[in-house]
């Protein structure tokens, strides 16, 4: 079994929205590229559902096929995506209080240990601002 490091990081954003507009832009695959710039290409192979997957192309170049490993309809969804390094997932979810959405990404990423020190330097700083600017842009799109 490889030895893996753990990465790890989250933010949360409150919106004006109702959990529908959130939801629809989770839901829509091939559109995620509309609030995360870190991503060139999106495609849902079938339905949004648990073991549905999709292709991915970030705008770095690289190409992989991710698994939306759990759906919880309305409320959020987490996605599985293995790379050269390792596993990243995302977990995404969402909580309504009041006329108001809060809104939670998480990402952690398992890599081989042998590539962890490369990884964090070079590829983790960009992947922890791509998180945050992208939840900036969903919660942006999303708003009443």
């Amino acid at each position: 079994m490889t030895e893996r490091h753990r990465f790890l990081a989250a933010t949360t954003a409150t919106v004006v929205a109702t959990r529908g507009n959130v939801w629809a832009l989770w839901a829509d695959v091939n559109g995620w590229t509309s609030w995360n710039t870190g991503i060139k290409a999106s495609r849902l192979h079938g339905n949004f559902k648990q073991g549905s997957t999709f292709d991915l192309t970030l705008q770095g170049g690289l190409t992989a096929v991710g698994t939306i490993v759990a759906v919880s309809q309305g409320e959020g969804f987490t996605d599985e995506t293995p790379t050269p390094f390792g596993v990243v997932r995302n977990d995404h979810r969402m909580a309504v209080f009041g006329d108001l959405v809060i809104v939670t990404h998480r990402v952690a990423a398992d890599i081989d240990t042998a590539v962890a020190a490369e990884f964090g330097t070079g590829i983790w700083p960009g992947m922890q601002t791509g998180l945050y600017d992208s939840l900036a842009e969903l919660v942006d799109l999303a708003g009443d």
